[in-house]
C-alpha cells in the first residue's frame, strides 16, 4: 500500500511539472464560479461523453493549453450534474450542437444536458481574493447524481499534507489524498 501511495504521489509530481497548465472547464453551483480542473489524466467529463459512446471526437487541439478545443459550462441542479455550454475559440454552443444527449432524457433545465453518462469524481477550484482563502471542491458523481460532496479550504488542506502516513491509511478520505496534485498546481 505504501509502495502504491508513493507511485501516485511520484506520478502526479511528474505530470505536473512537464504539462502545460489547461484551461479549465467552468462549473456553476451555488452561485459560484467555479474552475473544473481537466488534464489528460483527469479528462473533462465531455471527453468521457464522447469516448464512451464511441463517437468521433468533434473538437481540435486550440493551443498547448486547450488540447481539448473546447471549454464545457456545467451546472449542477438538485444534485444533478448537466453540461450547460459548449465554448469553442470563444463562441457558445448549446451541447445539441455538438450531438451530446442524455442517455435517458429527463426534463431538461433551460436546454442543458443531463449528463447521466459520467460517473467519477470531479476536482474543482475557487481562487478567492485573499489567498488564503482558495479552496478545493470535490463532487463525487454516479450517473450524473452528486452522491457526495467535499470542500477543502487551504487550511485544511494545509493540515492533511502535515498528517503522518499512519494518519493517511487510517482513513483519511479519496478526496484528501487526490488534492495532493491539486498541491502541485498552487
Amino acid at each position: 500500500m505504501k509502495n502504491i501511495l508513493y507511485f501516485l504521489l511520484m506520478l502526479a509530481i511528474s505530470g505536473a511539472a512537464l504539462a502545460t497548465p489547461q484551461k479549465p472547464d467552468i462549473l456553476l453551483y451555488n452561485n459560484l464560479e467555479l474552475s473544473l480542473y481537466t488534464s489528460w489524466i483527469p479528462p473533462s467529463p465531455l471527453e468521457t461523453y464522447y469516448y464512451q459512446n464511441k463517437i468521433e471526437y468533434p473538437f481540435t487541439a486550440h493551443s498547448t493549453g486547450n488540447y481539448r478545443g473546447h471549454v464545457a459550462v456545467w451546472k449542477i441542479y438538485d444534485s444533478e450534474f448537466y453540461l450547460s455550454e459548449i465554448q469553442v475559440r470563444g463562441v457558445k454552443y448549446k451541447p445539441q450542437a455538438f450531438n451530446v444527449k442524455s442517455t435517458n432524457p429527463s426534463s431538461p433545465k433551460d436546454n442543458d444536458v443531463f449528463a447521466d453518462w459520467f460517473s467519477g469524481i470531479i476536482e474543482c477550484f475557487i481562487k478567492k481574493k485573499s489567498h488564503s482563502d482558495d479552496a478545493l471542491y470535490y463532487f463525487h458523481i454516479r450517473q450524473g447524481v452528486i452522491i457526495e460532496m467535499q470542500i477543502i479550504t487551504r487550511q485544511e488542506y494545509k493540515r492533511l499534507s502535515n498528517a503522518s502516513e499512519k494518519d493517511i491509511l487510517r482513513g483519511i478520505s479519496l478526496a484528501s489524498l487526490t488534492s495532493f496534485s491539486s498541491l502541485l498546481r498552487t
